[in-house]
């Protein structure tokens, strides 16, 4: 399109761009058939697809985004590249899970392993460096989790994919909580 083409006021470009009306139409279709590829991939890929993600899963949901614009919105592209995209995905997701399922070392490599935040109540300020986490982020979702003193905790965990639990301690009174300087 030339410049000299673009006009403030060309109200049927704006809206519809260089296609016809009957376009429209195939987008619904279009959207109607991406929309079932997608939920037939994410129903393949199961529950966790809905949940928090790994880094695996979330690189599948990226993926699987990123491929369903172009046939949407371009009509010189077909749905069968999509469903292509979406089946190769789909299979490498499951040859992952399965592999890290026989293979812990390869689930270490490729998952990532969790880390000590809180260990008896003591901050572990070497893990806590290594996950880019301060201690007003350790504190805040200890807030979050209705932790108001770190000397409840035994242990708090950060997941691979960014989680967080803990595990309180089972004693009426807290500690004073306190900071470990390990390997300082």
């Amino acid at each position: 399109m030339k410049p000299e083409d673009i006009v403030i006021t060309d109200y049927m470009r704006i809206l519809l761009g260089e296609v016809s009306w009957s376009f429209l139409i195939e987008i619904i279709i279009r959207v109607m058939v991406i929309f079932l590829i997608l939920v037939v991939a994410m129903r393949i890929l199961g529950k966790r697809m809905a949940a928090r993600l790994s880094r695996t899963e979330m690189a599948a949901m990226v993926s699987l985004a990123a491929a369903n614009g172009v046939p949407l919105l371009a009509p010189d592209r077909g749905i069968l590249p999509l469903a292509i995209i979406a089946a190769v995905i789909i299979g490498v997701q499951k040859v992952i899970a399965w592999r890290a399922m026989k293979d812990t070392a390869f689930e270490g490599k490729i998952m990532d392993d969790m880390d000590i935040l809180v260990k008896d109540g003591a901050l572990q300020l070497n893990c806590m460096e290594q996950t880019r986490m301060s201690q007003e982020q350790v504190f805040a979702r200890c807030c979050y989790e209705q932790i108001d003193n770190l000397g409840k905790v035994q242990r708090a965990y950060m997941e691979a994919n960014g989680g967080f639990f803990h595990f309180k301690i089972k004693r009426k009174k807290a500690r004073i909580i306190y900071i470990a300087r390990l390997g300082r």
